[in-house]
């Protein structure tokens, strides 16, 4: 929980600078948010593939890291300051995992990534929105333990199904141009690595991520 207070006061600290924020809003002027809206973002990201052998005792963390590129499209109705909508994200998570020791070698990579999230946001002055979303994430995971005990190998490829939950700053640089910085956090469903050649045991990949982006959107 200290990061991710770390990385909110950093992307407000961020956007405040950016906006030149008066801290009062008004009726008078009142922030033009709603609407459809497209644009991209760039960002690190990093966590964890947590590997547990399938009916035995052994257990592994492999960290990964990797850079974060993505393009989003959504739209959001507006009352007052008060906003909602709907978004879908889609790029890659750059995420690469390794750990090797005297047991076992494992190799993780989450790659292509897409997600549906609903989003809520606040207008706090005419230029800051501050919001949160949460939603339904996929993703294309590539991983390998092998066993060095044993002499065998695991292995899975496949779409892995999880969710997304994130929040955020956008700055209106004028009535059509956004900056946004919001941190992540994707977590996906446990996937079974089998052997392949039908001897020595099976491996659960829990698999991660903490993000933290920034990019433009731009309000048509």
């Amino acid at each position: 929980m200290t990061i991710v207070r770390s990385v909110m006061t950093a992307i407000m600290a961020a956007g405040m600078a950016i906006g030149g924020i008066s801290p009062a809003w008004s009726q008078e002027s009142k922030p033009r948010w709603g609407g459809w809206y497209a644009g991209g973002a760039i960002g690190y990201g990093g966590g964890e593939d947590l590997v547990q052998e399938v009916n035995g005792p052994r257990q592994y963390h492999a960290e990964s890291r990797g850079l974060v590129v993505n393009a989003r499209l959504g739209w959001q109705g507006q009352h007052l300051q008060w906003l909602g909508g709907v978004e879908i994200e889609g790029g890659s998570l750059g995420q690469s995992a390794d750990e090797t020791n005297s047991d076992v070698g494992i190799d993780s990579t989450l790659g292509a990534y897409a997600s549906l999230a609903g989003r809520v946001g606040m207008a706090a002055t005419p230029r800051i929105l501050v919001f949160g979303k949460a939603g339904l994430a996929v993703a294309n995971l590539e991983a390998t333990v092998r066993d060095r005990a044993t002499g065998s190998s695991a292995s899975t490829s496949d779409i892995t199904l999880g969710g997304v939950v994130g929040a955020g700053m956008e700055v209106a640089l004028n009535d059509h141009w956004r900056w946004r910085g919001e941190y992540e956090y994707l977590r996906f469903r446990t996937e079974l690595a089998l052997p392949e050649s039908g001897n020595g045991p099976g491996w659960d990949h829990d698999l991660d991520v903490h993000v933290m982006k920034t990019g433009f959107d731009y309000r048509f």
